[in-house]
């Protein structure tokens, strides 16, 4: 109950003195930083990902287009075979 107490205490004083004031106002701005910040890597993830999402479509496209006369057939225990 003690700790509470001077807890309890400690906090009011903080946030009643300037020196208290200024700490809030720094852990503010320093969680909103880190919020922004946050925000930025998941943003550059997404682009990441959408961006090699676009590179597999193309070359899918690519090999599609590339394929498109050639029929190749596959079987587990052979090479493949093109015609």
């Amino acid at each position: 109950m003690y700790v509470l107490n001077s807890d309890l205490i400690f906090h009011t004083s903080l946030r009643n003195s300037n020196t208290g004031k200024r700490l809030m106002a720094k852990c503010r701005m320093l969680y909103q930083e880190n919020e922004d910040l946050g925000k930025m890597i998941s943003s550059g993830r997404l682009a990441k990902l959408e961006s090699d999402l676009a590179l597999q479509k193309s070359l899918t496209e690519e090999m599609k287009k590339s394929q498109s006369g050639n029929t190749c057939i596959y079987t587990p225990n052979r090479p493949f075979i093109g015609s």
